[in-house]
């Protein structure tokens, strides 16, 4: 069985909106530190990921090779558009249904992976991976999760700060 993290990119030199935000926005200074302090936080409680897989988009790209860099990671980060951020709204390009159909497809995914397994991706589509792995559906329009917020997926799923 995998033990499987999730965590949001950094704060962004552009703030982000509830559609997604662009997918060119780099990390700001403070996202940059936040992600710095979170991956020493997983090396000191001595996490090591065998696996580093990413969002497509900047922002948390910059994250992953961050942690990758301070945990001193020698692997391939594994960029999949998977793990993106969408549009979400009356006229964006994913519905509330669609991004839960696709949060337990990204569940069903993790679940084949061994060895301990780090995704660096965004909050919403987070959140809703969260709520697949606990089993439980989200209300439509939930908030996200804190930038840098670090989340054990498997086993024992948790949400917190």
């Amino acid at each position: 069985m995998p033990t499987l993290y999730w965590l949001r990119h950094g704060d962004t030199e552009v703030p982000t909106n509830r559609e997604g935000g662009s997918v060119g926005t780099s990390l700001s200074t403070s996202g940059r530190s936040q992600v710095a302090r979170r991956a020493e936080s997983l090396a000191a409680q001595g996490i090591r990921p065998q696996l580093i897989l990413s969002s497509t988009i900047r922002r948390a790209v910059e994250s992953a090779d961050l942690v990758a860099d301070v945990i001193g990671y020698d692997g391939k980060i594994k960029k999949d558009p998977l793990f993106n951020e969408h549009g979400l709204s009356k006229t964006g390009d994913e519905s509330y249904e669609q991004l839960w159909e696709r949060a337990q497809r990204i569940r069903t995914q993790l679940m084949r992976h061994k060895g301990t397994v780090l995704v660096v991706a965004h909050g919403r589509v987070g959140l809703y991976v969260v709520k697949a792995f606990m089993g439980r559906r989200p209300d439509d329009n939930p908030r996200q999760m804190a930038h840098a917020q670090l989340v054990r997926l498997w086993p024992s799923p948790t949400l917190q700060p």
